[in-house]
């Protein structure tokens, strides 16, 4: 691989994220939707290409103590960090190597899940295509591989805040100096253009908008560094099929065109029946700049549509809180994302009110299923349809459009704190170095100072009353927090 690139990346090197939708337990649920049979999740063995330090796998190990997690990173600071990182965790099955990700040969052996995030598009062409081959020779005959890339035709406007970053950026110099040269030099850009009402200038603003959301270390390997190769999702498509792999949907199951609905389905399905062009067609519509894309191996037949008793094996566990609302008006619904919806369908308020009555306890879909039909006994269904197979599509209609999450695996937490809590060894230090724990779910939660004091003292060796009297706080606030903590998916069982 590119030393340059390995060189950047000791020098500034990516704060430690997990990130939800390579988790195995939604790859298998998407895989699942799309009529495949993932691997089991729970003593699952994965792969991640280019892991950084190797944070992803770690917050994994929380929630899947028996799987085989193993990182490979040409970048040696953050691969030492890691596993520094590991042992102060406990993960002991987490592995992290230094090594080329294009140059891995049989000695690994095979995974379920490979997982390469924020790796395909910022590297050489020739890199590009030994990762597909990688995947396919270590892939599992059932395995699933996710792979996200920078899209086109959404990149052809990112790439004017490329331009313009990388012409401010300072030739050679610490790449962390040439980012916060550049993000000065971009604002003074912003407001010296002739026409401030033109499309252009609109274009960049908002784009500088998005920029200043964006940590260091993401706006240097995203803009300025020696390789970023956005992909037409047919050219994504075209090289994993060259490879021995098969497209068959989108780590966000929702942003696939197989999942669309509407107008939409009805704009796609016009264009061409062609599942591919598709994909690419509605890629033009929606001006996607970003894709998760997932794989598997060539001779698999995924299905365009769940198949018959798919969304059955899956589990809905999403945070849903109802929200105090005027008698006259639709009862509104703080979701996982913190977005407010209201709505006066009755489907989708039935399921979200046994969402949110359920809350933190999980839902299996056929569960589910059954308490919204009691609780919609008195509401007619459309004629000639099942109630359940209505209630069903409701569940998934609100999948795709991100409502809630579908799980094919559930960890064990502890949701009603016991005499003594604990919390995982990986979040108690997030908490003890003021950062943003991943529970259980593989989900970051915002905690404030307070809350974060807390949970890195729940070791469980310590009551809740102790870890008050160590906190010089009331014994009442502490098992409030403590409460809200278990409800967070923070404490383990």
């Amino acid at each position: 691989m590119n030393t340059i690139a390995e060189s950047t990346y000791d020098e500034l090197p990516y704060e430690d994220f997990a990130f939800f939708h390579t988790h195995p337990g939604n790859l298998a649920a998407v895989a699942t939707l799309c009529g495949l049979r993932p691997p089991a999740v729970a003593a699952c063995s994965v792969l991640e290409l280019g892991c950084g330090a190797g944070f992803n796998l770690l917050a994994m190990s929380q929630s899947l103590p028996d799987a085989r997690l193993v990182g490979v990173d040409l970048s040696r600071r953050q691969i030492e960090a890691g596993r520094e990182m590991a042992a102060r965790a406990g993960a002991a099955n987490v592995e992290l190597l230094v090594g080329d990700v294009a140059a891995l040969d049989g000695a690994l052996g095979q995974f379920d899940y490979i997982v390469a995030h924020g790796l395909l598009s910022w590297v050489p062409a020739d890199v590009r295509e030994a990762i597909f081959r990688t995947c396919r020779r270590l892939l599992r005959p059932d395995g699933i591989a996710y792979l996200s890339y920078n899209a086109y035709p959404g990149w052809h406007l990112r790439g004017v805040l490329l331009e313009a970053l990388q012409f401010h950026a300072a030739a050679g110099g610490p790449p962390l100096e040439r980012v916060r040269h550049a993000r000065a030099a971009l604002e003074r850009m912003a407001g010296e253009i002739a026409e401030q009402d033109s499309d252009y200038a609109r274009v960049l603003r908002r784009e500088i908008d998005s920029l200043r959301e964006d940590g260091d270390a993401y706006v240097f390997h995203e803009f300025l560094e020696s390789d970023n190769h956005p992909l037409r999702f047919s050219e994504f498509a075209a090289l994993a099929a060259a490879s021995g792999l098969r497209y068959f949907g989108e780590a966000r199951y929702g942003m696939s065109a197989a999942a669309q609905r509407g107008a939409m389905r009805r704009a796609l399905d016009a264009v061409s029946p062609d599942p591919l062009r598709q994909e690419q067609y509605h890629d033009l519509l929606r001006n996607r700049y970003f894709r998760q894309s997932l794989l598997c191996q060539e001779d698999r037949q995924p299905a365009t549509h769940p198949p018959t008793g798919a969304l059955d094996s899956l589990a809905v566990a999403s945070k849903v809180e109802r929200l105090a609302a005027s008698a006259d008006a639709p009862p509104e619904y703080r979701l996982h994302d913190g977005s407010i919806m209201r709505t006066d369908n009755p489907l989708f308020a039935a399921i979200l009110e046994r969402l949110a009555r359920r809350w933190p306890r999980a839902a299996g879909v056929p569960d589910l299923v059954g308490e919204v039909d009691a609780d919609m006994a008195g509401v007619a269904m459309p004629p000639g349809a099942a109630r359940s197979d209505v209630i069903r599509e409701g569940i998934l209609v609100g999948y795709i459009m991100g409502w809630w999450h579908l799980h094919a695996h559930l960890p064990a937490a502890q949701l009603q704190p016991g005499e003594r809590p604990r919390a995982s060894a990986l979040a108690r230090i997030c908490a003890a170095r003021g950062a943003t724990p991943t529970n259980l779910l593989h989900l970051p939660v915002d905690l404030d100072p307070a809350q974060r004091a807390l949970l890195a003292r729940l070791d469980g060796t310590m009551t809740i009353g102790q870890v008050a009297q160590a906190l010089n706080i009331s014994p009442a606030s502490a098992a409030e927090a403590v409460r809200q903590l278990a409800e967070s998916y923070l404490l383990v069982a």
